[in-house]
């Protein structure tokens, strides 16, 4: 069994020091089942799909996904990136200048969008406010306009929280969602629809 402790101490080590990101054991010894798969069907002649892959390894077709993405090589931020975007003079551009430019207009872009956040939430209240109590609140609970995380409640969990019927909730929810059909409503919030 020498021969076999030796095998395996020397491929746990390559495994954990090997690569400057780690991957778990499995990842590696399932992407070398991979690779090995890849090959046989290669020598057949044309490149092999992740179907054949999938099936020639024993695998799913997510899995081998999910191994192959993890085993891609790392990418340094002095390289120059295969995309396009604003260059400098000699017509280069590193990755790093690269990420720093798309992230600070994607700041700009965030930071336009939050403010049509806030409009939307103020008009979304004020609409919201032409409805009774009890049918504001079930809308905002129902469609999870109350939380910050947007969480949505069930029609039990509101016909608990009102004591009410699921039924009775349902019909105030569709109620409140007519008044809300009117044209002063519409007109009001029709703008962020077409954004």
């Amino acid at each position: 069994y020498a021969h076999w402790w030796i095998r395996q101490k020397i491929s746990r080590a390559v495994a954990d020091n090997g690569r400057t990101v780690r991957l778990p054991v499995h990842v590696i010894e399932g992407v070398r089942r991979i690779q090995r798969a890849k090959n046989d069907l290669a020598s057949a002649g044309l490149p092999p799909t992740s179907a054949e892959i999938a099936r020639q390894a024993n695998m799913s077709e997510d899995k081998v996904d999910h191994y192959l993405g993890a085993a891609r090589g790392l990418l340094s931020l002095d390289d120059k990136p295969a995309w396009g975007g604003a260059k400098r003079e000699d017509g280069s551009r590193t990755l790093e200048e690269t990420l720093d430019a798309e992230g600070a207009e994607l700041w700009e872009e965030n930071e336009a969008r939050r403010g049509n956040a806030e409009y939307l939430r103020e008009d979304l209240d004020a609409v919201l406010h032409t409805l009774l109590p009890r049918e504001r609140n079930i809308l905002r609970m129902r469609y999870g306009l109350q939380t910050l995380d947007g969480r949505v409640m069930t029609l039990v969990d509101i016909s608990e929280a009102y004591g009410v019927t699921r039924e009775r909730v349902r019909q105030i929810e569709l109620k409140a969602l007519r008044k809300l059909r009117n044209p002063s409503a519409i007109l009001q919030l029709k703008q962020y629809m077409e954004e």
